[in-house]
């Protein structure tokens, strides 16, 4: 089945776009970077939104449902929060 569609207005990571799938590499500022509490409070709430989705995708995930099926259920859930499902284009998956 084709990839669920992201909008253009959610934030697209490097790999998005990219033909083969492939992130940019991280500039020398990127490393050991010092987060801002502004950063750090927008790591919490990436991490409770994975949360939700893990738990959405276990609650699909039943004897019948296929691979796919939870893969769009979850995709279109973080989609509707305004995040981009890390999954889709990465390394061409």
């Amino acid at each position: 089945p084709p990839a669920v569609a992201v909008p253009q207005h959610i934030p697209r990571p490097s790999y998005a776009d990219d033909p083969q799938g492939r992130p940019r590499a991280l500039l020398p500022e990127e490393f050991a970077e010092r987060k801002s509490p502004e950063m750090i409070g927008n790591m919490r709430s990436a991490c409770g939104l994975a949360a939700e989705a893990l738990a959405l995708a276990c609650e699909v995930a039943k004897v019948g449902v296929t691979t796919d099926e939870v893969d769009r259920r979850t995709s279109e859930f973080v989609i509707s929060r305004g995040a981009y499902p890390v999954g889709i284009n990465y390394y061409g998956f």
